[in-house]
């Protein structure tokens, strides 16, 4: 498969999975700034964090994979 068939596959562009990046990084940042702030930090705070760190790493290796691809190629 060339890139020219697999982005014409793709239904979610690069603005939106970049969007959604950038919320899951406003809810650490605000995690941060409790902290900084000297609030405490819940347990269910901390498991979000690392939910999101692990989320956008992995968003970001499959940033090229289609999405609802309904007809299969062939190999």
């Amino acid at each position: 498969l060339d890139d020219k068939a697999i982005a014409d596959r793709s239904k979610a562009d690069s603005l939106v999975k970049f969007l959604v990046c950038v919320q899951a990084f406003c809810m650490v940042i605000n995690v941060i700034a409790r902290k900084v702030s000297g609030l405490p930090s819940t347990l269910i705070e901390l498991n979000m964090v690392f939910h999101v760190v692990v989320t956008v790493v992995v968003y970001a290796l499959w940033w090229n994979k289609p999405l609802s691809v309904q007809n299969p190629v062939v190999l």
